[in-house]
């Protein structure tokens, strides 16, 4: 596991919020990003990626409807 912490950025959004267009920036700023992440698997997702130590920045799509 990595000592580096994570750097999470979470969008959300009503329809035609300009979701994907900010998702879309922060991928442009290094970021990887994930769109229409479930809610239900965000703490695994996190989990897993502290555990490969591969991603630093990480910036998702959530709908919380």
């Amino acid at each position: 596991m990595s000592d580096e912490q994570i750097k999470l950025v979470i969008v959300t959004g009503m329809s035609g919020a300009g979701k994907t267009v900010a998702i879309q920036s922060f991928e442009d700023l290094g970021y990887f990003t994930i769109d229409n992440m479930p809610p239900t698997l965000v703490p695994k997702f996190l989990e897993l990626a502290a555990q490969s130590g591969d991603t630093s920045k990480i910036a998702m799509v959530v709908d919380m409807r």
